[in-house]
Parts: structure tokens; sequence; C-alpha cells
């Protein structure tokens, strides 16, 4: 009993830890708060259609329950508090900043039959301070709701290997839980949904008894009411219009399939020296130690699982946004960093527990713990790079949200509603007139 409540006070430490680094992404988003993109877009809908049209049609294409949650539950929040529509986007920042912490805690909560304390904490506080290139991206990330569903092609394969930890100990509301976060994931970010089939056929095509068929069968009809809701909004892997503009090449697949996604964490200070003869030797390197630590590992099967998973996500992101190599500017650009975040944290993740494995194994060799300690000091050396962010390009009324709405605009042909310019310029959302101080009379 006293080695897990101090397991529990380490977990909580590491939640703090991992919340504040959060914070220090991105300050800007709760000193000086502002509306952004789908924050507002997605808030005004909760205000306008409700709660179940928004969680419902956010999009158009695929699901998003995650994002629309964490704003609803900041209108809510704000409603109790009596900061109304313009507390809003504190709220959502300060929820942002929970679930950048969750993520990167959760990691250890997953992989706790895995990994040692050492490791499950170096990957937390990697997580955490995962770097990005460009300024304007963590301005985007951190603080934010829009972009937490690109976390859940990271949190799905983890709550599946936590699914496994219940399973083999007998603990069901564990079990209940892990499947409880796998179907959000689902919900969130399709790409999860062909991770969880594999993994449940791999489970029945190994464990073909009546209790497995039992124990995972309602996991599957959720999956499959989830896979058929989504199969009528997601009509094909690449968006047409990107499909048209893109030109695919050896260079830009090698990119944003191996360069961006896998080798960044680990090269991030040069990253823009590098060129694609760097790139293939550094990835044969990694795909080498990786291969290494899995023929070292006595648990294959779940190292093996997550290995599969951080490819299969790496090569469907770079399948589906072919215009990210022409956006990135090769080498010389990171932009847009956001969809590379999950690869980020699953690599940082993945090389860390080939650490583990090759130090446990050479545990007598001084050496087998000099790889960690440097992959720690790469990031501690470069702090100031990881700390970076500025605040989004906002319309001219000011970035301060209060200031937007104070300039709303009143739509004539319907004057109970008033359209507000927010984050980056041109977005434009509609809040009922009620909501507005000073505008009720409008209704």
């Amino acid at each position: 009993m006293r080695h897990r409540r101090i397991g529990y006070i380490a977990l909580l430490l590491l939640f703090v830890i991992a919340t504040l680094i959060a914070f220090l992404r991105n300050p800007l988003a709760l000193s000086d708060p502002t509306m952004f993109t789908e924050d507002g877009s997605w808030s005004a809908m909760l205000y306008t259609h409700g709660p179940l049209v928004t969680y419902l049609e956010a999009r158009s294409d695929y699901l998003v329950v995650a994002n629309i949650a964490l704003l609803h539950l900041a209108t809510a929040i704000s409603e109790v508090i009596g900061t109304g529509l313009i507390g809003t986007p504190p709220v959502i920042a300060v929820l942002s900043y929970l679930f950048y912490g969750a993520v990167a805690t959760f990691a250890a909560v997953a992989l706790r039959d895995h990994l040692p304390l050492w490791a499950r904490t170096m990957i937390v506080i990697l997580i955490a301070a995962v770097p990005v290139g460009h300024p304007q991206s963590a301005a985007e990330i951190w603080g934010r709701a829009s972009n937490i569903g690109f976390a859940f092609a990271f949190i799905a394969p983890l709550a599946m290997i936590w699914r496994e930890s219940a399973i083999e100990k007998g603990r069901r509301l564990m079990r209940f839980a892990a499947e409880g976060v796998i179907v959000l994931s689902c919900a969130t970010n399709p790409i999860g949904i062909p991770l969880v089939f594999a993994y449940l056929g791999a489970r029945l095509l190994r464990e073909r008894s009546r209790e497995t068929w039992r124990r995972d069968l309602p996991l599957i009809v959720m999956i499959v009411v989830l896979s058929a809701f989504m199969a009528f909004g997601v009509h094909s892997t690449v968006r047409p219009q990107e499909e048209i503009a893109a030109e695919r090449t050896w260079q830009g697949a090698l990119l944003s399939g191996v360069a961006r996604p896998l080798l960044y964490p680990f090269v991030f200070p040069v990253y823009n020296n590098l060129n694609n003869a760097w790139a293939i030797g550094l990835a044969a390197v990694l795909f080498s130690v990786l291969a290494y630590a899995l023929a070292l590992a006595r648990q294959k099967a779940a190292f093996a699982f997550f290995l599969s998973c951080m490819l299969l996500v790496t090569v469907a992101i770079a399948i589906q946004r072919p215009l990210l190599p022409t956006q990135m500017g090769g080498y010389t650009g990171t932009y847009p960093d956001r969809y590379f975040y999950a690869q980020n944290v699953m690599v940082i993740a993945a090389v860390v527990w080939a650490l583990a494995i090759i130090r446990e194994r050479f545990r007598e060799h001084l050496w087998s713990a000099g790889p960690p300690i440097a992959f720690t000091l790469l990031f501690a050396f470069n702090l100031p790079t990881i700390f970076i962010s500025t605040q989004v390009t906002c319309a001219p009324a000011g970035t301060d949200f209060g200031d937007q709405v104070t300039a709303a605009l009143v739509i004539e042909s319907r004057p109970e509603v008033v359209s507000v310019e927010i984050c980056p310029p041109t977005w434009f959302i509609e809040f009922p007139a009620s909501e507005v101080p000073g505008r009720s009379e409008s209704k």
C-alpha cells in the first residue's frame, strides 16, 4: 500500500511538471487570451446550435469528440464562474495545458508494466518538451483545443497496451477505463480505428476462446459503429484539392514520412542543415537501434505493437497530407508542425523504450547509461529553442477576445446574431447577441 501511494504521488508530480511545461510552451494563450480558428467556430456552434449538433457535425468528414468536449467544458466553466463568453479563451488555455500534461503522464501510466520509473519519467518530460520548429506552431498547439486531436494517434496505442496490462492483471475497472480512452481516441481521430481493428484482430487470432470474444465484443461493436458513422464523411485518404496540387516525389516522401516525423526530435538543433543523404543515414541508425532493442526485448509484443502503430500513423499522415513537403519548404522549415506532433512524441517514447531495453540488457556496462543521458542533455541544452512562442496573427481589433467581441458587427438581416472576427484574420464566427455584453437588447 505504501509503495502504491508513492507511485500515485510520483504520477501527480509528473503531471504537475508536464502541465507546467505545457504552460511555458505558450503562456500567451493565458496571459493574452484570444479565440483561435476552430476554438472560436466550434465554441460559437455550441452557443448557436447546441451541444448535440456540435458533437455530431463540428466537422463534415469525421468526429472530433474530445475537442468539442474540452470546449463544452470551457464554456460551462465560464458560465459557472460568471465570466461568460468573453472569459472562455483563458479557460480553454488552462484546460489545454492540463490536457497536454495528461497526455504526457498517461504514457507513464500505460507503460508501467513495461518500463522502469526512470524511463517513464524521461518519456513524460521529453514528450512535454517535444520541440517544434516554428514559434507560431507553439501558439497553435499548447493553450488551444483545436489541435488536441493529433495527440489521440499517440493515446490510442498506449490505451491498447494499458488494456492488455489490465487483462493480464484481471483488473476490470482498469480495462473499462482503457476501453473508454480507446473509444474516445477513435471518436476524435479516425486514424485510431484501423489501429484498434489490427489490435483486436491479433488478439482474436492469438486467443481463440469464448472468453476472449465475450470480453472484446463490446469494444468491437463500439468501434464498428464509429467506423460506420465516419464512413459517410471520410470518402478518401487524401483530400482532393491536395491530391491535385501535390507533386509526389521520393524526396517529399523522405521528408514528410521520415525526416520531419521521426528524425526531428533527435536533430532539431541542426535540422535545417540536413539533406536527403543525411536523412537516409540517420534513419538507418534510428531503425537499427529500434530493431536491435526489439531483438533484445523480453516482452516483444507490446514494443513491436507500439512500433507498428508509430509507422502506420507516420505513413498514413504522409499519404493524407501530400502537400506537407511543399508547405515546409524542404529542410528549411517545419511548419505546420502540428501535423507531426503524434509521430514526434511516439518516436520519443519508442527510442526511450529501446534505450531502456538496452540498458537492462547491459546493466553491468557503464556505457549503457550514456545514450539516455545524452538524449536528455540534448533537450536540456536547447531549452531556449524549445520554449519559443509568439502570439497568433489576429484581426485589427486586437488579440484580446474582449476587444474582438466589442468590435463585433451586428448582422442586419439577423439582429439576434453578432459576427466576431477572431484569429487569424478573415476568420469570422457568429455568436448569439444575448451572449455579448451590452448587446442583449438585440435579441
